[in-house]
């Protein structure tokens, strides 16, 4: 008996020993950032801090406009739009994301958007990144088509994305209109509260082309209804 004993312990410590090792593994698994986050939270603060300023001239500049019904455009570049995130979402004085969400970032590719954050809760730490492909369909109307989603190295069902993805809309009061199918997750997003935070004649956002570190929107100033236009190709799903 005394052997048996022992080999049962033996055993009941080696699965306690692999128990924690792979909780240890799932724990770093979580933090493993993707690499377009990486580069991004490595980017020199004295060149975000510039970034961030192009980006505001820029929108300045935007707000200025004030020719009834003509169109605008504007470019943007990731890094501005880092800089920008860097600053503005950074510290107390920020409330448009929950405490949970820090240093968040962008990559932009060809007809697609990659998003990464810092996720913290209790006992949970993890490093977020969502690839969405991103088109306006209507006036002031985003709709984002999931692509994937991780936390760390560890891949995130679309169930749990929706989930906090409402949860996010729901403290930022916005409004979003999910479509389901099996091969595809897409949500609706009003862009009217963002739009018109850039101030001057009312804006319709009619168009979004994302570009390998860029980010193109295009519009019309005043209310007339804009000119209908293709929808932007999907790229092909990998």
């Amino acid at each position: 008996m005394p052997r048996l004993l022992r080999i049962a312990g033996i055993v009941v410590a080696a699965l306690l020993s692999a128990a924690g090792a792979s909780y240890l593994v799932a724990l770093a698994a979580l933090v493993q950032p993707q690499p377009f986050y990486e580069r991004a939270l490595a980017a020199d603060a004295t060149e975000l801090a510039a970034a961030k300023a192009q980006l505001e001239a820029r929108v300045a500049r935007l707000a200025a406009e004030s020719r009834p019904a003509a169109t605008w455009t504007a470019e943007f570049t990731a890094d501005e739009v880092n800089g920008w995130l860097a600053a503005a979402l950074a510290g107390e004085e920020a409330p448009l994301l929950p405490p949970s969400v820090t240093d968040v970032r962008v990559a932009f590719t060809p007809g697609g958007c990659l998003l990464g954050f810092r996720y913290t809760a209790p006992r949970l730490a993890a490093i977020v990144s969502i690839e969405v492909e991103a088109t306006i369909g209507a006036p002031n109307l985003a709709t984002l088509r999931l692509v994937r989603a991780h936390a760390g190295a560890i891949a995130l069902p679309a169930s749990y994305v929706r989930s906090h993805a409402n949860s996010l809309l729901t403290e930022l009061d916005v409004v979003g209109a999910w479509r389901e199918a099996p091969d595809r997750l897409e949500l609706d997003v009003p862009l009217d509260r963002l739009v018109d935070a850039c101030g001057g004649e009312r804006r319709q956002l009619t168009s979004l082309s994302l570009g390998e570190g860029t980010m193109q929107i295009a519009g019309r100033l005043g209310d007339e209804p804009a000119p209908q236009t293709a929808a932007a190709p999907r790229r092909p799903r990998r």
